[in-house]
């Protein structure tokens, strides 16, 4: 049996808790209290809505405002599953990916690349699918003109795009890997408005010359691009052959830069758009689509896929008037298209002759 000291000294300590507004407990569930509710009340009792201004009504605090003490803040745990919190940690790493190469860009609104993918030239078979066995996903294969492998794939969904990239790097040493970058038109037009009849500034800017129309010999002229509107007045007469990519799966995208560069180049004399060389026979392949939000854009793999279709039919100038970051993918494709005796004429940007390459 306790001894009476000790009994009067409980009942005293339990006291002392409800005259300075209540006994928290750690383990109540409640707001704060386990005892002494009615002695934080400051208006002797009645609903809490005519408090004097200790504010026990409204704060789970040890006693009103008067008493200066307050209830330590109540910790609120996450529901979420542990499913939900990798998914949530997964978006977190994709959307910090995509913010840094905005930056790296110098392009804040605009993704630079896709943000899960990366993309091989000339990996062996065996490489790729020891790739697939670490968890990345094959999203397209294709067999370049002369033998090697192209391929896209997927990053595992818990790798960073950079990581991915490094270990592919390392798993297929002798290929180039790359991310697989976006590349834009820089600048929208409408194909009517470029020139105007005979005063055209094409020719002048160029220096060309009225004798060079009517060379013979001319050799096809490849358009990588977007889709180009063969019936325009200004190539209504023009030999204009328009090939595709296999197995590419896009929303169509607008014909106005396609048509304005097929226009420069190949529209017919007296038409509206006077080309450079209205006797030229054009090969276009449409690259572009329209992304979400209206962003018209195409990417390296599809770049890399559409130089050498050009390669394979024996194209050997090809106009590419896009503009993107460097990828080396699509540099190991234009450096075999010129070992091969192609000459690729690439966009020199808007922003005059002192511009960097665009």
């Amino acid at each position: 049996m306790p001894k009476p000291v000790s009994r009067a000294f409980g009942i005293g300590a339990l006291a002392l808790c409800v005259a300075l507004g209540g006994f928290w407990h750690p383990l109540d569930s409640g707001p704060g209290f386990l005892f002494g509710r009615a002695a934080a009340d400051d208006d002797g009792g009645g609903d809490d809505g005519g408090d004097d201004g200790g504010g026990a009504a409204t704060s789970p605090g040890f006693g009103g405002g008067r008493s200066g003490f307050k209830a330590p803040r109540k910790r609120v745990y996450s529901k979420r599953t542990p499913r939900a919190q990798k998914r949530k940690a997964t978006n977190q790493r994709k959307k910090a990916t995509n913010r840094r190469s905005r930056a790296k860009a110098g392009n804040v609104g605009l993704p630079v690349a896709a943000i899960d993918e990366i993309i091989l030239r000339g990996a062996l078979e065996s490489q790729i699918a020891d790739l697939e066995n670490r968890g990345f996903k094959l999203k397209a294969k294709r067999q370049t003109s002369d033998g090697q492998v192209m391929a896209k794939l997927a990053k595992p969904s818990r790798m960073g795009l950079r990581r991915a990239r490094d270990l592919a790097r390392k798993s297929a040493p002798d290929a180039q890997v790359d991310f697989n970058h976006y590349y834009r038109l820089g600048y929208r037009t409408q194909s009517g408005d470029i020139c105007n009849g005979a005063s055209c500034k094409a020719f002048s800017l160029v220096g060309w010359r009225e004798q060079i129309i009517s060379c013979g010999g001319l050799p096809e002229i490849g358009v990588i691009d977007t889709k180009v509107d063969a019936s325009h007045p200004s190539l209504a007469q023009a030999q204009v052959i328009a090939l595709q990519l296999p197995d590419q799966v896009k929303i169509g995208s607008t014909p106005d830069h396609g048509t304005a560069v097929a226009a420069l180049i190949a529209g017919q004399t007296g038409g509206p758009v006077p080309g450079l060389l209205p006797q030229a026979r054009l090969v276009t392949v449409d690259v572009f689509e329209n992304g979400k939000g209206g962003d018209e854009r195409t990417d390296a793999f599809v770049l890399a896929s559409a130089l050498d279709m050009m390669l394979a039919r024996g194209v050997k100038v090809i106009n590419l008037s896009v503009a993107g970051p460097a990828n080396d993918v699509l540099k190991d494709s234009v450096n075999d298209t010129a070992a091969a005796g192609g000459i690729v004429v690439a966009a020199a940007g808007n922003a005059g002759p002192t511009a960097p390459p665009a």
